[in-house]
């Protein structure tokens, strides 16, 4: 009886990892499905943009399908780059679910998928690359499954930065795994594991995470050097990986970057100031509320200490946290620490020339989030002259560098406190529980009613708006410029003013942050309330976007209007149609870098397949 319980507890804990998973996706879905929309009907702010693109984006999908990118929209102010906005995510989870649902259930369904290759990324990546403990690694998978970042982020609508949960996945596909550190993996499985890196990469690249996409980077890099430091991986084999992917990445995004470039060199957003925490120390503490514990919290603390502030800086911005248990493990490993030193236990960590780099590089990319976030007017100085920083309106944000570290860290204590390890699975439960009682009764309030905020964004037009044109596959034309007066005849700019897309209308003063959150660097020219394909001094009453993007190549500057003869153009265009516009020589040769690459990628991944299922076929075979 005896054996056969043992058996039967062997096989329970085989299936472990997906099990926890199962009850912790099924916990996950419970506590924000709520959010999808409240209880009042309404979501977070940010929504009124996200949506609005994701109608957008299923408009010109109507029409053109999935391998025609949608360089231009006429959805918004007149007419404005899509394909080339920085933002805009065409080639994106989001919008490949939002040609199915509605852009509402595409939001929510990209939070679940994210949360769960979040988890999956993170086992992965502490089995194979850290030699983990499957209790360890599934504590990691489920503390990064939960990160606030991904789901609070989300409740306001910008989970267009989910791109963030594919860090784990990366990092282990660069980082050989550690059993493999002395006999070198083979070319095929370097050349495999650096296509799918790059091409997840790239998909950052695409989905709009744009401003992450650095820190998104630094946290890779920074889980490596702790497995150079701890000699479970050869850097050598990192840097190739690395290489590779990072090349192939920006040669399958060529198109995108050198379109996105060209327009963001035309809209540079440095007008902003740059908002810093006065002092080292109360840095490092706000640090320490917004990765342990609740963001609205955190804002509260926060607000008070925050200089150089332009606008309120709201509890999202604080939303990092991994729970408390990250905290409780490390208390525990410093307590082993300080046992061992007063036992008079030696410690000894013999670090080789490679290992101090690492830890120099890591050092340096734990401190990047700090010195971005620490407030004097001399540094805020130095700050605003730094190229791609200056462009920073939210330097918080770089906060998400520490997460993956943090998590590893976890796990790796975890499996060296022997305590922890002789009862591992009683810790691992224990530790679930309090991270999933701490996520279950952690106030929500600014997230559930953003009305106090004015902020709140009522989705059902948009909802009703994809409805009716999946019903019909129809795509409705733009007809008319429009903007929203008060009842004395003011123009407004309510958050729902993008909704006018679903009337077949464009907003005049659209919701648009490239030119500025207030529309401070719109051009607005002749643009005017009116039918949009009205004629009046040779120019038509819709924007020409191609100057927005290639103004020299089309013979106009940024903001420029379709020409009377330029009709025909103009009507495609407002008809989410392909129409002819001039592009630069760099534009043009980045498209065929483009096609080129994904094509050489796609003939890799192919042959991994092949390899794949023949090995299959072959063990099967075997076997029978």
């Amino acid at each position: 009886m005896r054996e056969v319980a043992k058996i039967f507890w062997g096989k329970i804990l085989l299936f472990q990892p997906v099990l926890i998973f199962l009850i912790l996706f099924f916990i996950y879905f419970f506590i924000f499905k709520n959010f999808f929309p409240t209880h009042n009907g309404t979501v977070g702010h940010d929504f009124s943009l996200a949506l609005t693109g994701t109608y957008d984006g299923f408009l010109w999908f109507i029409n053109n399908g999935i391998f025609t990118p949608p360089w231009f929209t006429p959805s918004f102010c007149g007419g404005v780059p899509n394909f080339a906005d920085p933002q805009s995510g065409y080639y994106s989870l989001p919008q490949f679910l939002g040609f199915i649902v509605s852009p509402l259930k595409s939001a929510y369904l990209t939070v679940l998928i994210s949360a769960a290759l979040g988890y999956w990324g993170f086992y992965r990546l502490m089995r194979r690359t850290f030699d983990a403990s499957v209790p360890a690694s599934i504590l990691a998978g489920a503390l990064f499954m939960f990160n606030s970042f991904l789901s609070l982020r989300s409740l306001v609508g910008e989970y267009g930065f989910h791109g963030i949960m594919l860090v784990p996945l990366i990092a282990s596909l660069l980082i050989a795994p550690a059993k493999n550190q002395h006999s070198r993996p083979g070319i095929q499985t370097t050349l495999t594991a650096s296509v799918f890196a790059g091409l997840l990469i790239a998909y950052w690249l695409q989905s709009g995470l744009t401003t992450l996409i650095i820190p998104s980077a630094l946290s890779v890099v920074a889980v490596a050097c702790i497995a150079f430091i701890l000699d479970r991986a050869d850097w050598r084999s990192f840097l190739l990986r690395s290489t590779i992917a990072s090349i192939l990445a920006l040669a399958v995004s060529a198109s995108k970057l050198v379109a996105s470039w060209a327009f963001f060199g035309n809209f540079p957003r440095t007008q902003y100031s740059m908002p810093g925490i006065e002092g080292i120390g109360n840095t490092i503490w706000l640090i320490v509320q917004a990765l342990f514990f609740s963001s609205e919290g955190a804002a509260r603390q926060a607000n008070p200490l925050i200089r150089n502030m332009q606008w309120s800086v709201l509890p999202h911005e604080w939303a990092y946290s991994l729970s408390i248990v990250p905290f409780v493990i490390l208390l525990v490993g410093l307590a082993g620490l300080l046992i061992m030193k007063n036992r008079g236990t030696t410690i000894r960590i013999n670090l080789k020339s490679s290992s101090i780099f690492s830890l120099t590089i890591f050092l340096i990319i734990i401190i990047i989030p700090i010195s971005l976030l620490v407030y004097s007017p001399s540094w805020n100085n130095v700050l605003k002259s730094i190229p791609l920083i200056n462009a920073t309106a939210w330097p918080f944000r770089w906060t998400i560098i520490y997460i993956p570290i943090l998590v590893v860290i976890t796990a790796l204590i975890f499996d060296w406190i022997p305590f922890i390890k002789r009862y591992s699975y009683i810790m691992l439960y224990t530790l679930l529980t309090l991270m999933l009682l701490q996520n279950i009764f952690e106030p929500r309030d600014y997230y559930s009613d953003q009305s106090k905020n004015n902020l709140s964004y009522d989705p059902s037009i948009i909802e009703n708006a994809f409805n009716q044109v999946k019903s019909t596959s129809i795509a409705p034309p733009i007809t008319q410029i429009v903007v929203i007066q008060d009842t004395e005849g003011n123009v407004i700019a309510p958050l729902s003013r993008n909704d006018a897309v679903a009337f077949g209308f464009s907003q005049l003063y659209c919701y648009n942050p490239i030119f500025g959150y207030g529309l401070e660097k719109f051009p607005i020219k002749s643009l005017q309330p009116g039918p949009a394909l009205e004629q009046q001094d040779g120019i038509l009453n819709i924007k020409n976007p191609a100057c927005y993007v290639f103004p020299k190549e089309n013979h106009c500057e940024p903001g420029d209007h379709f020409a009377v003869n330029d009709y025909d153009r103009a009507q495609a265009f407002v008809e989410y149609r392909p129409w002819y516009f001039e592009k630069s020589l760099k534009q043009k040769v980045a498209d065929y870098v483009t096609m080129i690459s994904l094509a050489l990628a796609i003939t890799v991944l192919l042959f991994w397949i092949y390899g794949l299922v023949r090995n299959l076929s072959n063990k099967f075979g075997t076997s029978a």
